[in-house]
């Protein structure tokens, strides 16, 4: 039939050949045919070649003044764009091109001239000068005494820490009848615990037992048994509140940083150091508590020290 109207598939081949030809005027007004004529430009690796003027979307081209240098005769570029041809920038370099250069400026200056020989290496040896070493402290000497040294180390500003402490959990504990406990007080506590380790028995309340076998007199006359236990219970070094959950050393607070500051500050180390591991005993509950064999206390904490060889003084630990 002469009149047939055009089928389904000529319709739709109709539709998409208009829209190809409406999406080909999408180009900033350009043809397909010259943003084909613009890509092989721009791809184009022949840098004789001389610029197009009109490769520029529509922008007109604006000649250089008369007075102006031949070198200076770039496009102007539109005003949406930056000038990267503008003569007064230092043209811009390929990433390839630049890092092959700055690599090259790395290698001159950092040429190293080695030479191999067959000879020994022998270090060069700085000699040790121990006039230095020895006590810093000029208070203390020969004629100080041994509660003068410990006194150097463990201070009172380390003992009012522990007292303030000490009140303070026993006092968010609700302690009955508690007796706030002061300085010189935590220095007879602690110098009869040091006292136990010396004078051996079977459990604290032995130390100040009346049995005329067992007795040890020094202990009753210096503390009683229930004050020494009080404190014993609610000693603290930092305050519970403040201590974060994951720090393992978190409720010795900065007491352990202000007693290495006082070992350093105390002594000056001769020639010979040591750096060894050592057990501290301890059978109580402990997350980082280990277990040596080899060790003379088995379980305990251990600790890394830095030692002076010549006369044993701690000068640095790393629990």
């Amino acid at each position: 039939m002469d009149n047939a109207e055009p089928s389904t598939s000529d319709g739709r081949k109709g539709r998409n050949k208009r829209k190809r030809d409406n999406a080909g005027a999408g180009y900033c007004g350009l043809t397909p045919e010259e943003v084909r004529n613009l890509s092989q430009y721009l791809m184009s690796s022949d840098e004789d070649e001389p610029e197009d003027p009109f490769a520029d979307s529509g922008s007109e081209f604006i000649p250089s003044s008369e007075g102006e240098s031949s070198e200076d005769d770039y496009l102007q570029v539109s005003e949406g764009e930056d000038n990267k041809h503008d003569s007064s920038q230092t043209p811009v370099l390929e990433p390839e091109t630049a890092m092959d250069e700055r690599m090259d400026i790395i290698r001159e200056r950092t040429r190293l001239e080695i030479q191999w020989t067959d000879k020994e290496f022998i270090p060069q040896v700085f000699a040790f000068d121990s006039t230095n070493s020895g006590l810093r402290n000029v208070s203390l000497n020969d004629q100080s005494s041994k509660v003068d040294f410990f006194l150097s180390l463990l201070s009172e500003n380390i003992m009012n820490v522990i007292a303030i402490e000490t009140n303070r959990y026993a006092i968010q504990r609700d302690a009955p009848k508690w007796k706030s406990v002061d300085i010189p007080e935590l220095y007879v506590f602690f110098a009869v615990t040091l006292l136990m380790t010396r004078v051996k028995k079977l459990n604290i309340k032995e130390y100040w037992t009346q049995d005329i076998l067992l007795s040890t007199p020094v202990f009753g006359q210096t503390m009683s048994r229930n004050r020494y236990c009080e404190i014993h219970r609610y000693l603290h070094f930092a305050n519970n509140e403040e201590v974060k959950p994951h720090n393992r050393l978190g409720k010795f607070g900065n007491i352990l940083t202000v007693l290495k500051e006082n070992f350093k500050s105390q002594f000056y180390p001769f020639e010979h150091l040591v750096i060894d591991e050592s057990m501290v005993l301890f059978k109580g509950r402990l997350s980082f508590r280990q277990y040596i064999k080899t060790k003379r206390h088995r379980f305990g904490i251990k600790l890394y020290v830095l030692c002076d060889c010549e006369t044993g003084i701690v000068l640095d630990f790393i629990v």
